[in-house]
């Protein structure tokens, strides 16, 4: 009896292949899109506190430099909440890629496994067959006999 052998076995495994590196990208894109957002995090907390913050009689060299503290992390806040949006963009093209990869992988397996249905019965079949084969031919030696 023959081997089952799955022509499109090297196709299966590159798609395989791709999934594990889609994967892997996701994966460094959900962590610089949580590093990302906690660096904006941070900003907002330490804007927050400035502005909460204060001196009961402040210098005018005090407001002068708090304005200014203020204006940079406003500033880096906007820079920051860019970084997070372009971030999350990325990591959805990244989940989207996994998905795709996953539905080729899963395209190929199907079709693997539909061929080695079709493969089992043929062999069973097959076996029947020679089961029949060598009942018959007892049966028939034995009435000669």
């Amino acid at each position: 009896m023959r081997k089952f052998s799955f022509r499109l076995e090297p196709v299966l495994e590159y798609r395989s292949k791709k999934e594990e590196r889609a994967a892997m990208e996701q994966a460094r894109a959900q962590k610089e899109y949580r590093d990302q957002r906690f660096i904006l995090e941070t900003i907002r907390r330490e804007l927050a506190a400035v502005r909460e913050s204060g001196t009961e009689r402040p210098t005018a060299e005090e407001c002068l430099a708090r304005s200014l503290y203020i204006d940079y992390l406003t500033a880096a806040q906007a820079r920051q909440e860019k970084v997070v949006a372009k971030a999350s963009q990325n990591l959805e093209k990244r989940r989207r890629e996994v998905v795709e990869a996953r539905k080729d992988k899963l395209v190929l397996k199907k079709l693997k496994e539909k061929l080695y249905g079709k493969y089992m019965d043929e062999m069973n079949r097959l076996e029947t067959k020679i089961t029949d084969d060598q009942c018959m031919a007892l049966s028939s030696r034995r009435g000669r006999g």
